[in-house]
């Protein structure tokens, strides 16, 4: 979700407090799930830019390069972990309560953390 003009983008997020929570609450399922697709992503630019180097070396559109093939790569190993980051960069980006006025949508009510009480 990349910043356009009069829509910001995952990186102006509150991503930090958002993993946080997402880890705090999320059932270990999907916790392992983000951490194993986090591990994909970072491995896997030989198999997409062809360089024997872990994601987090990338920089500008070589990065970005890795992402687009990550997400349309033939392994399904890869393009899963690939939509897994997108699918939570996306719940961060989509509760922002800025994204949300721009969209025209009305923002989330401050969350009551009562979803738990009928565990």
């Amino acid at each position: 979700m990349p910043a356009i003009p009069g829509l910001k983008g995952l990186e102006d997020a509150e991503l930090k407090p958002f993993l946080r929570r997402y880890f705090s609450d999320a059932p270990g399922i999907l916790r392992v799930g983000l951490h194993l697709s986090t591990w994909v992503f970072l491995l896997t630019p030989l198999f997409t830019v062809y360089l024997p180097i872990p994601a987090f070396f990338l920089r500008g559109s070589l990065l970005e390069r890795h992402a687009q093939k990550s997400a349309g790569h033939p392994w399904y190993l890869i393009r899963s972990a690939t939509m897994t980051i997108k699918m939570v960069g996306g719940l961060c980006w989509g509760a922002d309560p800025a994204v949300r006025e721009t969209l025209g949508v009305a923002p989330y009510p401050p969350d009551p953390g009562t979803w738990r009480e009928g565990a």
